[in-house]
């Protein structure tokens, strides 16, 4: 593409960022279009409920901040100050112990016990190779042959064992299933399932490898970083703009980091009509209700260490999950909605966030005292 001709991102999210700032280090004119009063979108970070006390507005936590190539070629640790806690995530279950994931896998096996040997293979051949699993995960073409046959090879392997009926052959207690499902449950989708079990696989050796990464100061440290750089290379960035038809953008290359409907609803006079009803049709994913506390102290686990993790999974252990099945999936909100809890460190009181997993789901998780 000529340079003369510049670019145009329509939505300042994460993703829309960072196109941008490929584009503007290329030496492409770019600007940005986000119709929204800030930049960010699911890197958001505001005083929601007390003044003084900021809040992600969506995304906390972020395993891939240290993981992905771009963000290492960005050098995003270099302009972001980040706190990567020993216990990634935690698991309460009945009775007085919960199960911990720490970035030392063997710790982590040493403290879930009977199952502990068994959870180290799982994950032990996928921290071997690393740089292979995530590149064969967020490489961005799957049709390719893989960099890293091996790597590729683990995590298919562990992924067809988590996404089916077989999830439970490997162990005998309930700690280390209910460590790979809770991390499995941010895809939120049914489960057993190989894309549940993919997100799961691989954020799960996120974090007994790099870790569970905090962004000090909030998720718009992150957002600030990639704007700041996108400024520093002549890119432009216009708020409260939102762009109703793609004529307004002229003849630029036009990126777009919106919703399906948004891409049909501003640039469907230029897609095939075959592509414009399949978005208009777009069917999207189940959702997440997130509620926001401030905390006078900390939550009193029955498990004191459940403290020491930024994030908790609390859906019990596997068998009481939400979504153990197809038929449960479709039925719709779950009576006992699979919660997790966020606590960024911070001198300031914790910032707890609670997700449930069904679309439209306006239930509210409040703590407990497990």
């Amino acid at each position: 593409m000529s340079s003369s001709r510049g670019a145009a991102v329509v939505g300042a999210g994460p993703n829309g960022l960072a196109a941008a700032v490929t584009l503007a280090r290329a030496g492409i004119p770019v600007t940005v279009y986000e119709a929204a009063e800030t930049v960010g979108g699911g890197t958001r970070t505001a005083e929601l409920v007390q003044p003084g006390v900021l809040h992600d507005v969506c995304s906390a936590i972020h395993p891939m901040a240290l993981a992905t190539d771009f963000f290492r070629q960005f050098e995003l640790t270099r302009r972001v100050e980040f706190v990567v806690p020993e216990a990634s995530y935690a698991n309460p279950l009945e009775g007085s112990r919960a199960a911990m994931a720490y970035r030392n896998l063997d710790r982590t096996a040493q403290e879930i016990g009977r199952d502990g040997a068994a959870y180290a293979r799982f994950y032990r051949p996928l921290l071997r190779r690393l740089e292979g699993v995530i590149d064969f995960s967020l490489g961005g073409n799957m049709l390719r042959w893989p960099s890293d046959l091996p790597a590729a090879i683990a995590t298919a392997l562990r992924t067809a064992e988590q996404g089916t009926p077989l999830w439970n052959l490997r162990f005998r207690e309930e700690f280390a299933p209910a460590l790979i499902s809770g991390v499995a449950a941010h895809s939120i989708g049914r489960m057993p399932n190989l894309a549940t079990a993919a997100v799961g696989t691989v954020l799960g050796a996120l974090g007994h490898a790099s870790g569970w990464p905090v962004p000090v100061g909030g998720s718009r440290a992150i957002t600030d970083a990639l704007a700041a750089d996108l400024l520093a290379h002549g890119g432009r960035i216009e708020t409260s703009r939102d762009i109703e038809y793609i004529d307004e953008l002229g003849d630029a290359l036009v990126l777009f980091d919106t919703s399906a409907r948004g891409l049909e609803r501003i640039a469907g006079s230029r897609l095939p009509k075959r592509y414009r009803r399949a978005l208009s049709k777009f069917r999207y994913g189940n959702a997440a209700t997130k509620v926001d506390f401030v905390l006078d102290g900390p939550i009193p686990w029955t498990d004191p260490r459940v403290n020491a993790a930024p994030t908790v999974h609390l859906g019990g252990s596997r068998a009481e999950g939400p979504l153990p099945s197809r038929s449960s999936y479709a039925a719709g909100t779950p009576d006992a909605p699979m919660c997790c809890s966020r606590s960024r460190p911070s001198l300031t009181p914790s910032v707890i966030l609670r997700e449930s997993t069904r679309s439209g789901a306006t239930r509210t998780c409040l703590p407990d005292r497990r």
